[in-house]
């Protein structure tokens, strides 16, 4: 399970250093967090629909900022914990360059379909949510 996550780490940080080389450790770092943070927010939500209680939540109850409580809510418990993960185990002690020597780059292709696969969740859900509902 660990190769397939650093082949997919790989492949997109060799991928955004070939495209753009300003930025790159940030950019990769944006786009894999959030990718991940998508894909565990649909796995939190189909989860807690099973059991039939809402357990991974914060709470914060202040009506007149209610958006921006929501907004640091889903950072603090969906993007953070992937940031922090990622960056030990891709970043920490520059260990990208020991594992870009290790795994092969593949043109993007993991990458893309990891991304576009995390994406299409939330709708993939929405759409059985509906059918369900009609049945």
């Amino acid at each position: 399970m660990l190769t397939l996550y650093y082949t997919i780490w790989i492949d997109c940080i060799v991928k955004i250093r070939n495209f753009d080389d300003y930025a790159w450790k940030l950019k990769s770092m944006m786009i894999m967090s959030f990718t991940m943070a998508i894909a565990y927010m649909v796995f939190i939500t189909i989860l807690e629909n099973i059991i039939g209680s809402s357990f991974y939540e914060l709470n914060l109850k202040n009506y007149i900022a209610k958006p921006w409580c929501d907004l640091f809510e889903s950072l603090l418990l969906f993007f953070i914990p992937f940031v922090v993960i990622n960056y030990f185990l891709i970043f920490y002690k520059n260990r990208y360059e020991i594992l870009i020597e290790r795994y092969k780059y593949n043109n993007g292709k993991y990458v893309i379909t990891f991304f576009l696969c995390c994406m299409a969740l939330p709708l993939l859900c929405f759409l059985l949510i509906i059918i369900r509902n009609l049945l």
